[in-house]
């Protein structure tokens, strides 16, 4: 992700300043994207970033809600099954 963010701001001329420091965040563990945006920009790449968690993110979000969808009929029935009167 960390390659991917910095190719983006690279890319836009309203982001300077920029630098990456690889695995130096502690909580939560990771790097740290560093840099200057433009006031009249800072929206557009505010939105350009979150496109990115987005295209990023969409197949592990869908994988897990596939998954769900799938176990929800077995989870209905043992619902159901528990709240059922007793004879």
């Amino acid at each position: 992700m960390t390659s991917a963010t910095m190719e983006l701001l690279e890319a836009n001329p309203a982001v300077t300043h920029l630098w990456v420091s690889r695995d130096s965040a502690r909580k939560p563990v990771g790097d740290v994207i560093s840099g200057d945006v433009a006031r009249e920009a800072a929206a557009g790449v505010i939105d350009q970033l979150r496109g990115l968690v987005w295209r990023a993110m969409a197949p592990l979000w869908l994988s897990a809600w596939t998954s769900s969808c799938r176990r929800l009929p077995s989870v209905l029935n043992e619902t159901l099954q528990a709240r059922a009167p007793t004879p």
